[in-house]
């Protein structure tokens, strides 16, 4: 077995395909920011973990891009996010989730 270098291993982990455009039920297609270690450290700084609807809608802020990446909505725009419809959330929720492995993550863990 070969022993990977630095170089090899950040190859391996870093985030390579940082944008996936995806096509959101009842919403079009978007573009999907592919997170970070560093992007989830700054979601949970800004997210009530008590609050799965505030939660959300930050996620939606930092993940929902342009094609460069650069983020569509700012931290101040979240509060108009949350007038939006609760269909049109759990979509992009959803879809956001998938993109990131999240729902992965929850099946594992709901089958150990």
């Amino acid at each position: 077995m070969n022993v990977l270098n630095k170089d090899q291993l950040l190859a391996i982990i870093c985030v390579s395909e940082p944008l996936v455009l995806k096509d959101v039920d009842g919403i079009g297609e978007i573009y999907i920011k592919r997170l970070t270690v560093s992007d989830q450290g700054e979601i949970a700084k800004k997210a009530d973990a008590d609050d799965n609807v505030g939660s959300g809608l930050v996620m939606i802020a930092h993940c929902v891009c342009d094609k460069d990446g650069k983020r569509l909505f700012a931290d101040g725009d979240i509060k108009q996010l949350g007038t939006m419809s609760a269909n049109h959330m759990t979509a992009l929720v959803t879809a956001i989730s998938e993109v990131n492995g999240f729902d992965e993550k929850l099946t594992d863990i709901k089958k150990n």
